[in-house]
C-alpha cells in the first residue's frame, strides 16, 4: 500500500484559492466603479439641467413645459415622449428636436407648421395646412401674411382642430387659381367662398362681382372661358360669372 503526505497537495490548493481571492476583487473594484459611474451620470448634479435654449417658436405655454425640466437629470427624461406630448397638445407645431448639450444643457428646436389657407367659419378664423388639416382657432388677421388665401365658408359648419377639411386636390386648384387669376384676367381676388360642397368655389373678386368656379375642372380651361366672355361682355357683369359648364358662360 502506497502513502501519500497531504502536505504536498497544499502549494496547488493555496494557490487557487489566492486566484479566486485576486478574481474577486478585480470584479469587486469593477462593481465599485461601475456603481460610481452610474450615480455620477444618473444622480449627480454634474448633469442637472441648467440651461434651456428654445428656437423657433414664441408660443409662452410651450416654453414653460420645457422650463419645468429644470433641475432634472439631461439623461433620465423621455425626448420621443416629449416630443409626441408637445406635438399632439400643439397642432401649430410639426416637429420637435431635442438635443443634449452636456453637461447640463437643452436645445429645443421647433418646425411650425405653413399655412395654406385660412378658414372662415362661425366669425372664426383657422389656419389650414397644406395637407387640408386645421391646426390654429381664434386667429387675428393683422397676425397673418397679407398673401395668404381665405375661405370663407358660408354654412358656417363647426370644426375642430386637428380636422382634415380640405383635399389636396382643392388646395392646389385654388393656389393655381389664385396665382393665374390677375394675370389672366387683369384684377384680383379677395376672398373664395363656399356653399354646399366643394366641388364648386365662388372667388370673390375686386370689382364687386363674383366668378362661380367647378373645382374639379381645369383652371386654365375656365379661365380662358372666362377672359373670352369678359372681352365682350364685362360692362354687363353686376353680380356673378358662372363658368362652371364647360363652353358655356351664365352671368348676371
Amino acid at each position: 500500500m502506497e502513502f501519500r503526505n497531504p502536505k504536498v497537495y497544499n502549494p496547488s490548493y493555496t494557490v487557487e484559492k489566492k486566484k479566486f481571492s485576486k478574481i474577486y476583487i478585480y470584479i469587486l473594484f469593477i462593481l465599485i466603479i461601475l456603481c460610481g459611474l452610474i450615480y455620477f451620470i444618473f444622480y449627480s448634479s454634474f448633469f442637472k439641467i441648467k440651461n434651456i435654449i428654445i428656437e423657433n417658436t414664441t408660443n409662452t405655454e410651450i416654453a414653460k413645459i420645457f422650463q419645468q425640466l429644470n433641475g432634472l437629470n439631461i439623461f433620465r427624461f423621455s425626448t420621443s415622449k416629449t416630443q409626441t406630448e408637445i406635438t399632439q397638445k400643439y397642432p401649430e407645431i410639426k416637429g420637435v428636436k431635442i438635443t443634449r448639450g452636456l453637461p447640463d444643457t437643452l436645445k429645443i428646436q421647433f418646425t411650425q407648421e405653413t399655412a395654406k389657407v385660412i378658414w372662415q367659419t362661425n366669425g372664426k378664423n383657422y389656419l389650414v395646412d397644406s395637407a387640408g388639416v386645421i391646426y390654429q382657432e381664434n386667429v387675428l388677421m393683422e397676425n397673418l401674411p397679407q398673401n395668404l388665401l381665405t375661405i370663407k365658408d358660408n354654412n358656417n359648419v363647426t370644426v375642430t382642430i386637428g380636422q382634415k377639411i380640405l383635399s389636396e386636390n382643392f388646395l392646389n386648384f385654388i393656389t393655381e387659381l389664385n396665382s393665374k387669376f390677375n394675370q389672366a384676367i387683369g384684377f384680383k381676388i379677395n376672398q373664395f367662398e363656399i356653399d354646399e360642397t366643394l366641388f364648386q368655389m365662388t372667388a370673390v373678386t375686386d370689382q364687386n362681382w363674383k366668378v362661380i368656379f367647378d373645382t374639379t375642372r381645369s383652371v386654365s380651361d375656365q379661365l380662358s372661358d372666362l377672359t373670352r366672355f369678359l372681352a365682350d361682355h364685362k360692362s354687363e357683369v353686376t353680380d356673378y360669372v358662372d363658368v362652371r359648364i364647360e363652353g358655356r358662360v351664365y352671368f348676371k
